[in-house]
């Protein structure tokens, strides 16, 4: 398990606090659900993969395992952003 900690200014926290009663369960919560985007994009584009290729005899169904699968064979393809130019909205690579 990846631990990742986030350092915030004290007016920063001050208007955190202003929108979540807890910081620490909305940026979990907030962060399970952009993997959970990310893990389904990878997923779809496993079972394309899967339906194009004749060599293929099954199609995944197991979202995180064939997101995993897709990655292993697509390591280039993998973006990897500086946070300021990260774009959660950017189409993923096929």
């Amino acid at each position: 398990m990846k631990t990742i900690s986030v350092t915030l200014t004290p007016a920063q926290d001050k208007a955190f606090n202003f929108v979540a009663t807890d910081p620490k369960e909305w940026i979990t919560l907030a962060t399970g659900h952009r993997i959970g985007t990310i893990i389904d994009k990878l997923y779809n584009l496993e079972v394309e993969y899967s339906v194009i290729n004749p060599n293929v005899e099954s199609i995944p169904t197991d979202k995180l395992q064939a997101a995993l699968a897709w990655i292993a064979r697509n390591p280039l393809a993998t973006p990897k952003y500086p946070t300021e130019q990260f774009n959660p909205d950017a189409p993923f690579p096929s």
